[in-house]
């Protein structure tokens, strides 16, 4: 892949980083609410008044696991599964005031950086110059 900082214009690169960095801790927490999920659903409390409901355990499966799937694709440029990170910043978007920050980073720029992906894989798949001879 061509260097996204010889490629893209200073505000599409930093969009580009930005994007790149919310999605892989969107992909981290996510894989997070799937081991925490799968521990509640599986975990027996002595104490069956603080028992996790095995309705908000699969809850928490479900929502990680499109959040890791979201992110890694958003990281690899996948236009088809990239809109599943969208999933976790709609409930980090609550997370005041770092979670909203980090959504709305992710709501406006995942787009652009999925246009940006586009244009480096283009560059990089074009012949390289041959050099001249004097």
């Amino acid at each position: 892949m061509a260097n996204p900082k010889d490629v893209l214009s200073a505000d599409e690169y930093s969009n580009y980083r930005n994007i790149r960095a919310v999605s892989l801790l969107f992909a981290i927490l996510g894989s997070l609410l799937v081991f925490g999920g799968t521990v509640g659903a599986i975990a027996k409390n002595p104490d069956p008044r603080n028992q996790l409901p095995v309705a908000a355990a699969v809850c928490m499966v479900i929502v990680g696991l499109t959040a890791a799937v979201g992110g890694v694709a958003a990281r690899r440029g996948s236009r088809r599964l990239a809109p599943l990170v969208y999933v976790m910043a709609a409930l980090y978007v609550f997370g005041f005031p770092v979670g909203t920050i980090l959504s709305i980073v992710m709501f406006r720029g995942l787009s652009r950086y999925l246009g940006s992906m586009e244009l480096l894989k283009a560059r990089a798949q074009e012949p390289a110059p041959s050099p001249s001879v004097p």
